[in-house]
């Protein structure tokens, strides 16, 4: 009793004070089989036994089945992640397979007359660009030239 007489009031909580109620402390093994590590510490006072925190595991959550569902469904593809894994490349590798099958095969002149085709899109593309930049340029020319003659001569505005 002497340790509570002589903390009664104090301003402020230190590790030495700590250590003088405390009688020990023990901690057990993580439990990670809820998909969350979760691990139990138990804290024993001087003259009190455990001590538990006040409020702790009273005010329980609403159970929400849809976050149930996907807890559920986040631990199932933590424990299965490389056959989930697996299984999704090998849908890939078939769809891409039928895919190739369905294309017909083409002889090596379509395919280079199809590469010419595309070339030729990319440079009308590029030509057009060019000419809408140029012309866009050439607005901002004359704008900025028309700004230069208003600065010079602003009695021929008026």
């Amino acid at each position: 009793m002497e340790v509570v007489r002589k903390y009664t009031d104090f301003p402020e909580l230190t590790a030495a004070i700590l250590n003088e109620f405390i009688d020990k402390i023990v901690v057990y093994e993580a439990d990670k089989t809820s998909g969350r590590r979760e691990q139990q510490v138990d804290i024993y006072l001087n003259f009190i036994g455990k001590f538990s925190v006040p409020g702790q595991g009273i005010e329980a959550e609403p159970f929400d089945p849809v976050e149930n569902r996907r807890a559920q469904w986040r631990g199932y593809y933590h424990r299965n992640r490389e056959k989930i894994l697996a299984e999704k490349a090998e849908r890939r590798e078939v769809e891409k397979a039928g895919r190739l099958a369905a294309q017909p095969i083409k002889t090596p002149e379509e395919t280079a007359a199809e590469e010419a085709a595309k070339r030729e899109r990319k440079k009308a593309y590029q030509r057009e660009y060019q000419r809408e930049w140029q012309k866009k340029k050439r607005e901002q020319r004359e704008q900025s030239t028309n700004n230069t003659e208003i600065m010079e001569n602003p009695e021929a505005v008026i």
